[in-house]
């Protein structure tokens, strides 16, 4: 009884040690705490493996990707956490900087991420663009809170929407007008909240028509603008 005992331990053990590679068939781990994956005699390089229902990568010397991006064939950015694990429909925080990895495990670039927030072309969170909301009741009331939609120091007006710059639609929209104020346009029960860039030699204008004011701040080379239109 006690050699079973002995047995089952050291099985639970190796387990344990593969917690974040659902199966042990195939995986080796070296002297030096690395972990590979052996194919018909020799280490699998450069690819995904599928295990467990989960997808692991394998760079090019044959050692298991661990808390890294990874590129694919066509472009995408993927990444493997910490277990190695390809991560999906969720967050990634790298040292304050947020990436969105998507359905299928790619990083969402130049969009909007599910739950509203929007993602430049490298796939970072652009902080100082407002949520865009959603049909859900949770989403609606945090935008109420006006001071959670702009840092601090920037000014918010309400004014009256020009009809040519309404946009029904939940994604991101850039528009230039006449003023070269460059706005990104959401729709939020019936109203419309325009962010974007202004140019102008002090911080305050009329940039839009006579009855549709902006505040700016001074940000950089340029001004940001603020402006809450309504229907």
């Amino acid at each position: 009884m006690k050699k079973v005992l002995l047995k089952t331990f050291a099985v639970a053990g190796c387990l344990s040690l593969l917690a974040s590679v659902p199966a042990f068939a195939g995986w080796e781990k070296t002297d030096d705490g690395l972990w590979h994956y052996s194919d018909n005699g020799s280490y699998m390089t450069n690819a995904w493996k599928l295990d467990g229902g989960s997808w692991f990568y394998l760079n090019e010397n044959g050692t298991l990707a661990l808390s890294q991006f990874v590129s694919g064939d066509d472009g995408s950015l993927y990444y493997v956490n910490a277990d190695g694990q390809m991560v999906e429909n969720q967050w990634i925080n790298i040292g304050g900087t947020y990436y969105y990895a998507g359905n299928g495990g790619a990083i969402l670039k130049n969009t909007t991420t599910p739950d509203g927030y929007y993602v430049d072309s490298n796939g970072v969170w652009d902080q100082s663009i407002a949520q865009v909301q959603g049909e859900t009741e949770g989403q609606s009331q945090q935008l109420e809170v006006l001071d959670e939609l702009k840092p601090a120091l920037w000014e918010a007006v309400k004014a009256e929407a020009k009809k040519e710059l309404k946009y029904k639609n939940t994604a991101m929209f850039p528009e230039w007008n006449d003023e070269g104020i460059s706005y990104s346009i959401h729709p939020k029960n019936g109203k419309y909240i325009v962010k974007g860039w202004c140019q102008a030699k002090n911080g305050f204008g009329n940039y839009l028509e006579t009855k549709i004011y902006s505040a700016c701040e001074k940000q950089g080379s340029g001004y940001r603008v603020t402006v809450y239109l309504s229907n």
